[in-house]
């Protein structure tokens, strides 16, 4: 597909998992596949991951605003237009390429509810769980 769409040949390359993390570690790829999943419900679980200093960064992107930005939004009362700066120039350097994001597809009968549809961690407890009337 890459060649098709543009113009680029790969050679995709497959690791035992210890392997490719060193690889990763130590930037010895052109491209690499990482991934992950949000533990709390903030934009920030992501937007971390292109500082600087953090050790998921294996591509080692810095950009010495995003820091900064990122560093203020700890303490900021609103950070959502903090975030929305560090996505624009994100988009404009393209320090990372989302190609994927997870989903789940659940079955759940109407009248069941308390079922935590914007939990992140998708942990959910049949305690909080109840059964409705149907209408």
């Amino acid at each position: 597909m890459w060649r098709q769409k543009l113009g680029v040949t790969t050679e995709l390359a497959n690791f035992e998992w210890k392997t490719y993390l060193e690889i990763r570690g130590n930037q010895e790829f052109d491209i690499g596949r990482s991934a992950w999943c949000g533990d709390y419900n903030e934009a920030s679980t992501f937007l971390d991951l292109v500082t600087t200093t953090h050790g998921a960064n294996d591509g080692k992107y810095s950009n010495a605003r995003v820091d900064e930005l990122m560093a203020s939004s700890k303490t900021a009362e609103d950070p959502q237009p903090i975030y929305s700066e560090v996505e624009q120039i994100l988009a404009d350097e393209m320090g990372i390429a989302p190609i994927y994001h997870y989903t789940q597809a659940f079955m759940k009968k109407p009248d069941i509810k308390g079922w935590p549809l914007n939990n992140v961690e998708n942990n959910w407890y049949s305690k909080n769980h109840y059964r409705v009337a149907s209408e």
